[in-house]
């Protein structure tokens, strides 16, 4: 899934990919940025769903 900019985890923790940051890191490993990483992982999250259901989107054969 290609990230926007804004989901880049290296705006958070340069060398670490957003895979990584959002599987092995959590608010509490981030000093003082709790609200920075829950919003950033809740748009992950977003970004991962509306993903998946442009993928269906896509899938879909139209017959006339």
């Amino acid at each position: 899934m290609k990230l926007s900019p804004r989901l880049s985890a290296a705006k958070k923790i340069p060398g670490v990919s957003s895979e990584t940051f959002n599987n092995k890191w959590s608010a509490e490993d981030l000093d003082g940025k709790d609200l920075e990483y829950v919003e950033w992982a809740g748009e992950l999250k977003l970004a991962a769903r509306l993903s998946d259901r442009l993928a269906t989107i896509d899938s879909i054969e139209y017959v006339s």
